[in-house]
């Protein structure tokens, strides 16, 4: 770059109306709240060693108030975890003594809600206690719970004059069918 000495007149003119306009657009940007921080951020970039009071007490009043919400969320992650922790301990104790299970069935249990597959996750003590009961509770054979419905003939009152005849016996078994269907639909079923 040519020295100032080496420069004409015309030439010294534009460099010096050149430095007009920068200097201010400098003290524009400066005046500016709104850019007045980033001009300033951008002098310290350039030159480290500049001293800029008015930045340099804002950016340690930043250090010391972003350690302290470091330690304040420190503090509330702790609470909350030992929050969670308590709970979860006297859910699990609650569930243990209202199902009676042992140390060994919680463990069982604790494994079913921490599966891998979340699929077969099962979130919450009391489903997962609920479900583990059902899989080891034996099952009932269906034919024992299913009784023979007990069949009373009719009185020989109503057979009695059937006897012998063939319509009437046929019209009185068809009466019998129809009550005993009619019965068995309000009863809602095969009586246990």
């Amino acid at each position: 770059m040519p020295s100032l000495e080496d420069l004409s007149i015309d030439q010294l003119l534009a460099r010096a109306k050149h430095t007009e306009q920068s200097d201010a657009l400098v003290r524009a940007l400066a005046a500016n709240p709104q850019t007045r921080t980033g001009l300033q951020r951008l002098i310290k970039q350039h030159n480290p060693k500049t001293i800029i009071p008015e930045l340099d007490a804002a950016d340690a009043v930043r250090g010391e108030v972003a350690g302290a919400n470091e330690r304040i969320a420190a503090l509330e992650n702790a609470f909350l975890e030992n929050g969670v922790r308590d709970r979860l301990t006297r859910q699990r104790g609650d569930i243990q003594a209202k199902y009676g299970f042992t140390d060994a069935d919680m463990n069982a249990l604790e494994s079913m809600m921490t599966d891998p597959d979340p699929e077969k996750r099962i979130p919450g003590y009391e489903t997962a206690a609920r479900v583990y009961k059902a899989e080891r509770q034996p099952s009932i054979p269906t034919t024992s719970a299913v009784a023979r419905p007990g069949l009373a003939m009719p009185s020989v009152d109503i057979w009695g004059s059937a006897i012998g005849n063939r319509d009437v016996l046929n019209r009185t078994a068809m009466d019998l069918a129809f009550q005993a269907s009619n019965e068995f639909r309000q009863g809602g079923g095969v009586p246990h």
